[in-house]
């Protein structure tokens, strides 16, 4: 039996389109504004398949089950992990809200992608889903805006 036939045997594979895509992403921020979340920041396995599958499903006639949002959630979660490499990457690279895309000047975006040849793509795309993502995956993320000087501690 040759690989083909046994990769029909577990079930056709669903590809994730852009409006799957678009639509999972509202339904994880309205999740995350709802609080569903653990306290790891994960929605269980109850969540995707009581709250968001159902509902993914019935808006765009598809019938995607929690392994297929496992394999997206992973694809999503790596998306904004590049996003958070380019910017820790060096000082001289910022967001702009308007454009919905990074900025840095071009020898910040040489070095970058000498070590990340295959990010090209973020520097001339809009990454729409990058708030979102922010807020989804970005709850663990120590940002220091809630940081007291030193100074300040030893007279308090």
């Amino acid at each position: 039996m040759g690989d083909s036939q046994k990769s029909k045997e577990k079930g056709a594979y669903s590809q994730w389109g852009p409006e799957e895509t678009k639509v999972l992403v509202e339904l994880l921020v309205d999740g995350v504004h709802r609080n569903w979340r653990d306290n790891s920041g994960n929605f269980s396995k109850l969540i995707v398949e009581q709250k968001f599958l159902p509902v993914l499903n019935e808006r765009l006639g598809c019938q995607k089950n929690h392994n297929q949002y496992l394999s997206r959630w992973k694809y999503l979660r790596g998306l904004y992990n590049n996003y958070l490499d380019l910017q820790r990457f060096n000082s001289g690279c910022g967001w702009d809200p308007e454009m919905k895309r990074f900025t840095a000047p071009d020898e910040v975006w040489k070095e970058y992608f000498k070590k990340h040849p295959k990010h090209k793509h973020l520097r001339y795309e809009s990454n729409e889903r990058f708030e979102d993502l922010q807020l989804i995956f970005g709850c663990g993320l120590a940002t220091g805006g809630s940081a007291i000087g030193i100074k300040y501690m030893l007279f308090m």
